[in-house]
């Protein structure tokens, strides 16, 4: 009789723990008292979530230090803006307008496009009524279109010549980048553009090209050795690139010079 009333009472106290410790889901009491706790899948007992300003870290809630302005130790960029993160370590958060944070440091934002702009640092050769003549301009093998060039000084001695007899210019494009046909390697049927005497002078901006991304060379014909000039080239308005004029030869046709961008 009094095993069966221990037994009896036992199944009861069993009932109550069961019915008690809840389902999955339900919200529960933990020890720590900046937490919210939930019954998970195995009816135990778990922090779900810290209270505003806390963060869980494992089985415990910890206090959120993040947002709080500060100066790392050793040497930090100076375009960077430094926080501390929830674990009160001191990062970089942001960077300053025109950079963008790359890793550990600030790097300059990518421009959205090249402009180059070519300045007359020597005149050519042959300056006795004209001087420079182009035929042809490519950036990295490529053509220019009338679209990425701007010319500053208009070549007055031909905008768009040719040969008798041969390819004639198209509506109102510049020899520079007039669709002529290719004819082979000797490239005799030539269009191009020429700035007559007192143009193009030292310290002249004559033309920009402006390009959706860097370019790391430009090719630029001209008609004869004599009249291919020496350039300050400017990439954002940085210099990149200084040459000297050419040679004072009549030889070859077209002379071709490539100008590699560093």
């Amino acid at each position: 009789m009094l095993l069966a009333c221990c037994c009896f009472v036992f199944m009861i106290a069993l009932g109550a723990f069961f019915l008690n410790r809840g389902e999955e889901g339900d919200e529960c009491e933990g020890k720590d008292e900046n937490g919210t706790y939930e019954i998970d899948e195995d009816l135990k007992c778990v922090l779900k979530s810290c209270n505003n300003g806390y963060y869980k870290s494992g089985k415990e809630c910890l206090v959120d230090q993040s947002g709080v302005v500060c100066v790392p130790t050793g040497t930090s960029d100076p375009q960077g803006i430094y926080l501390k993160n929830m674990s009160n370590v001191c990062t970089l958060s942001s960077c300053k307008t025109g950079y963008v944070v790359n890793g550990t440091t600030c790097n300059p934002v990518p421009p959205t496009e090249y402009v180059y702009e070519f300045i007359v640092k020597e005149q050519t050769a042959h300056t006795d009524m004209y001087n420079i003549h182009i035929t042809d301009i490519e950036a990295d093998g490529v053509r220019i279109t009338s679209d990425q060039l701007e010319m500053h000084e208009e070549p007055e001695w031909a905008k768009c010549g040719s040969k008798p007899g041969g390819y004639e210019c198209e509506g109102d494009n510049y020899g520079i980048n007039d669709p002529e046909p290719a004819d082979g390697a000797a490239m005799n049927d030539l269009s191009w553009s020429a700035w007559k005497e007192g143009q193009a002078v030292v310290g002249t901006k004559l033309l920009t090209i402006t390009m959706p991304s860097k370019v790391s060379k430009f090719t630029i014909d001209y008609f004869r050795p004599m009249y291919v000039p020496g350039w300050t080239i400017k990439e954002n308005g940085t210099e990149v690139l200084s040459t000297s004029k050419g040679a004072n030869e009549e030889s070859p046709t077209p002379s071709v010079v490539e100008y590699t961008i560093p």
